[in-house]
């Protein structure tokens, strides 16, 4: 019995995090982007690969998840909380930069004993935001992994499931305090598909 009921508080307690993550992306990141909105209008108007269907600006959480370490955008942590002012790509790759190695072992430490939950583990608590649409604005959360969530955005002209992912999509990175409130969000570019 007890273990039943500290596996319910903690999907509830999970379930917080993907609305708070949510409602971040959707309110500040969809809401008030006409760029993305537009976007997805021109790229997506009329018929695509055969499906004609109606877009809209809504963010969509997916039914397919990602790794908590996927698409981690390093560049904004760097810049923001280690005010690494050097291109992201030079500090990374000159070996000149002593923090971005510390940073990154710092990383792989932290992720060292994670595994990704199972897809049915992951879906349990976050169920009620999961949409049956599957084009235009999609969101791909990661399981909840030492209070973070990963989350990954691409827009869709086609079911994702069924068509070839081509473009960019934008990494975020949500670290949240033991009361489930957002204490930190990294984001960035970083996943071409080609």
């Amino acid at each position: 019995m007890c273990n039943i009921s500290i596996s319910q508080d903690q999907d509830v307690r999970e379930e917080k995090l993907y609305v708070v993550a949510y409602k971040y992306l959707e309110d500040s990141i969809i809401g008030d982007n006409r760029d993305f909105k537009n976007s997805l209008v021109k790229d997506c108007g009329g018929t695509v690969d055969g499906y004609q269907h109606e877009y809209d600006s809504k963010l969509h959480v997916a039914d397919k998840f990602i790794a908590n370490s996927r698409g981690f955008p390093l560049c904004d942590l760097l810049k923001r909380k280690y005010k690494i002012q050097e291109s992201c790509t030079y500090a990374l790759g000159s070996g000149r930069f002593e923090l971005t190695k510390n940073v990154e072992d710092s990383l792989t430490t932290f992720w060292n004993d994670y595994k990704m939950k199972s897809k049915d583990q992951i879906r349990k608590p976050i169920e009620n935001l999961i949409s049956e649409k599957k084009i235009g604005y999609q969101v791909f959360f990661s399981d909840v992994y030492k209070n973070t969530i990963a989350a990954e955005i691409m827009v869709f002209c086609a079911p994702y499931d069924e068509t070839m992912w081509l473009g960019s999509s934008t990494s975020f990175y949500f670290v949240f305090n033991e009361k489930g409130e957002i204490k930190e969000v990294y984001s960035g570019i970083s996943i071409h598909y080609n």
